[in-house]
């Protein structure tokens, strides 16, 4: 049995999709997630400086939209993922 030894499978710089999930709507909404987050951290910066009433009222509600957003984003992938592995 002095056969070829096997060597570890290397992981992959790509990450693996699930079945059925086509890269390009992954990566779309990825990049789309990526923006909202970014807003979200501008609109934060605007609540965690001095308190402007106007100002920081309105980057407050906004954010909690951007959050909201995000959250939706989310849930929807893991629908999408349930639905590709059932």
């Amino acid at each position: 049995m002095g056969g070829v030894p096997t060597l570890p499978k290397c992981p992959s710089p790509i990450p693996q999709l699930p079945r059925g999930r086509k890269r390009g709507s992954y990566e779309r909404t990825t990049r789309r997630t990526e923006r909202l987050v970014e807003d979200g951290r501008a609109f934060a910066k605007i609540i965690a400086a001095p308190f402007e009433r106007e100002k920081t009222r309105d980057a407050r509600e906004k954010f909690i939209d951007i959050q909201a957003a995000i959250e939706a984003v989310d849930r929807a992938i893991e629908d999408e993922d349930r639905q590709v592995v059932t």
